[in-house]
């Protein structure tokens, strides 16, 4: 009887260190296989950004010591790093690095797709054709995957000689304890070494079946997402916005050519980098990509800026998988500058309008009080007989003000009617320096222009350089210098003013454009508005630039032609 309960208990413990068995070695080989998904996938994220940035070189042969292709880092993580790397004709080598690297024999795989072939358990091999029948093969060495691929066959195997060795046992113990029936069936027999034998051969082949069936839903999920990669690098090679995606831990994963047109990015980048690195020195998309791992929510952030004073309009779109588990962050960038300078230009067509209308009713008021005080003014002078000759002097100069006020202002708040014509450039500056010289005699005045002719109102045009140009004068002073420079390209001239005075403080370059905001003595604050306005009417633009010549303030007109 009690040999009875030792041979139920083993065969309990049997059964169930059987079953234990199993159903490690199964985890053994599915986490052997995620990790050979996951690591393909890292693998094919580096080489598309690789083949991102030979795209721009048009796969031109790199540098040996490329540290962004043969990058330490990568060797000393051990993950994975590029053991070769090299441009094909078919099977017919273009270039090579290292020099003498062996790449494996392939098959060229179709225009416009990519692939990442396992070579062995420790070497990957990434194969792209581009357009133009060239192949890029890059060969990655993947020592910590090739260490846990023979931790799990070790493993594996330490298992399967437990499992043959407790079927031994088990026949052993059912051959001692189990009595004979002299009258069972002629069919049953004792169970022996070669029943378990034949047991474990089963197990291996339902195995080997089930990891067959494994990986052919991987091969089925490599090809769909090569086709979504596919579909997606189609329709952003199309599109004028930029990409870059991160992982859920906010590294990246990949972008496209257009993100770093619109951002300026560092070319020391690289797969894997954080996106603290990426966007230092921006902090609003540092900001954006936190909150968008974080709420996992689709966010958006306005008029962002971007590389050479681009406005861009940023979207945050979650990335998930088949379900729905979180796995990374798309960021979609597109240049709306003209968006936002279409949006300013009629928010400041509003302005003006509205400040038309209370113009023309404060300058009628305006007006019909000087007109009083200026009538009232000549009978003084008549009854005194010219006497208080300074006095009366100083009120007219002050009326002479208040009505060029009211003058200009109504002329900055209505609309120009341009009568456009030729204008030659060349003449057009001389013009402006003779009048110039006329009105500031101590003033040095020199120019530098280019015989070319351009359409706009003359008139109008003719102010706006003026007022500049009288600025100019002003700042230099007297005994100062006045440098006009008017040049030509096939679309438009330019027009630069530069003087030889202080310049323009920090303080006053937020209000340069303002209206009434002056910074010299006796200014209105309406010259450099009206300016402004006049180019802006003609389709160009008004703004401070940098000083070439004379180190002080400059001014540049940019029109159309």
């Amino acid at each position: 009887m009690r040999g009875r309960r030792i041979f139920y208990l083993q065969v309990a413990f049997f059964l169930f260190a059987f079953c234990i068995g199993i159903l490690i070695l199964m985890k053994l080989v599915s986490d052997l296989k995620d990790s050979s998904a996951d690591l393909s996938r890292q693998i094919n994220a580096r080489s598309t950004a690789i083949l991102e940035k030979f795209k721009l070189t048009h796969f031109r042969k790199p540098d040996p010591g490329d540290p962004q292709l043969f990058s330490p880092r990568e060797k000393e993580s051990g993950d994975y790093h590029i053991s070769s790397i090299g441009s094909y004709f078919g099977s017919k080598a273009h270039w090579v690095l290292p020099k003498d690297a062996s790449v494996p024999l392939f098959s060229e795989p179709m225009k416009g797709f990519s692939d990442v072939m396992v070579l062995s358990s420790s070497r990957r091999m990434f194969l792209s054709r581009i357009d133009d029948g060239r192949t890029l093969a890059i060969v990655f060495e993947t020592p910590r995957y090739r260490s846990q691929w023979r931790q799990t066959i070790t493993i594996s195997t330490l298992l399967v000689l437990f499992v043959i060795a407790g079927m031994i046992l088990f026949s052993f113990t059912v051959r001692r304890f189990v009595p004979e029936d002299p009258d069972s069936q002629p069919a049953k027999r004792d169970i022996g070494p070669m029943d378990a034998v034949v047991m474990m051969k089963k197990t291996v082949s339902e195995l080997k079946e089930k990891n067959r069936e494994l990986e052919e839903k991987l091969g089925a999920e490599k090809t769909k997402a090569k086709g979504a990669a596919s579909v997606l690098e189609s329709l952003t090679s199309g599109l004028d916005a930029g990409f870059l995606r991160f992982d859920h831990s906010g590294k990246l994963q990949g972008l496209n050519q257009n993100a770093n047109r619109l951002l300026g990015l560092s070319e020391l980048m690289t797969i894997g980098d954080s996106h603290e690195k990426i966007f230092r020195g921006r902090p609003a998309l540092k900001e954006l990509v936190d909150d968008a791992i974080e709420q996992k929510a689709i966010l958006t952030a306005e008029a962002v800026e971007g590389f050479q004073g681009k406005l861009l309009l940023v979207l945050t779109i979650p990335l998930l998988d088949d379900l729905n588990h979180f796995r990374g962050v798309l960021l979609i960038i597109h240049d709306r500058s003209r968006y936002y300078a279409m949006e300013n230009a009629i928010r400041e067509k509003e302005a003006l309008a509205r400040l038309g209308e209370v113009a023309a009713g404060v300058a009628h008021e305006i007006r019909n009080g000087l007109n009083v005080l200026s009538g009232e003014l000549r009978l003084l002078k008549q009854e005194t007989g010219g006497g208080h000759g300074t006095r009366t002097g100083r009120i007219e100069n002050e009326i002479g003000q208040m009505e060029r006020v009211v003058r200009d202002l109504l002329y900055y708040s209505k609309p120009l009617a341009l009568e456009k014509e030729p204008i030659g450039l060349r003449a057009f500056a001389g013009e402006i320096l003779r009048s110039a010289a006329a009105q500031f005699p101590g003033t040095a005045f020199t120019s530098e222009t280019e015989d070319a002719d351009f359409s706009g109102d003359q008139d109008s045009l003719f102010r706006a350089v003026s007022n500049v140009v009288s600025n100019a004068a002003e700042a230099a002073g007297e005994g100062g210098e006045v440098f006009i420079r008017a040049a030509a390209a096939e679309d438009r001239v330019t027009i630069g003013v530069e003087d030889s005075g202080a310049g323009v403080s920090d303080e006053a370059v937020a209000d340069l454009f303002s209206l009434f905001a002056s910074h010299r003595k006796g200014g209105t604050g309406l010259g450099l508005p009206i300016s402004r306005k006049i180019a802006r009417e003609h389709g160009g633009e008004l703004s401070l630039a940098k000083c070439a010549k004379l180190g002080g303030a400059c001014f540049e007109f940019k029109l159309p032609r």
